[in-house]
């Protein structure tokens, strides 16, 4: 009897304890992100730029953050690029554009992130593209949750880029949202 009770307590125990680790993250959360990124053609020193509008949606109990990203260039119309960022149990940090098996990813990335779990002010990812591109992407997130994003484009197989990126992306409302997506021309509903 006095077994029983100990290891009912100490299952209670565990249940609370499973219980407040769930209960410690923090809430699912969607922030709208809007930026002019500069990007530098390293073959014909060609500068271009573009318009970035995406949401960044954290949500820790279902163990990724999705950055919902569209973009438009003076080359071309809307490009809509979701980014899923997935936490596996390992602790493994992976990036990529499709989780749910609904179509082949386009690209997979691996990475690290640093500071408070589900608030981290540093990712870091490697990315694979299926056409053999890759890039290395470093991105940082400041107090003010203004996020910075310096990336290298490299060809298949090349140990020099070919192309840098680098933007600020600044929190607006979602009014601005919208209204900015429909100003840039994107079709698809935000």
């Amino acid at each position: 009897m006095q077994k029983l009770k100990v290891r009912t307590l100490i299952a209670i125990f565990g249940v609370f304890l499973i219980s407040s680790a769930k209960a410690d993250l923090p809430a699912k959360s969607i922030v709208y992100y809007y930026g002019e990124p500069q990007m530098t053609n390293l073959s014909t020193g060609e500068i271009t730029s573009q318009k970035v509008l995406f949401q960044r949606i954290t949500d820790p109990a279902s163990g990724f953050i999705l950055e919902d990203a569209y973009s438009v260039t003076v080359k071309s119309a809307c490009t809509h690029s979701p980014a899923y960022i997935v936490l596996g149990k390992d602790g493994a940090v992976n990036l990529t554009d499709v989780i749910d098996g609904s179509s082949k990813p386009t690209f997979h990335g691996i990475g690290t992130v640093a500071g408070n779990p589900w608030l981290w002010n540093h990712l870091k990812f490697s990315i694979a593209f299926s056409n053999g591109m890759r890039i290395e992407d470093d991105n940082f997130i400041l107090p003010d949750q203004t996020l910075t994003a310096r990336k290298q484009f490299f060809h298949e197989r090349a140990t020099s880029p070919f192309m840098l990126y680098d933007g600020s992306y600044f929190v607006i409302d979602k009014e601005q949202y919208t209204k900015l997506f429909q100003q840039m021309d994107c079709v698809v509903a935000p």
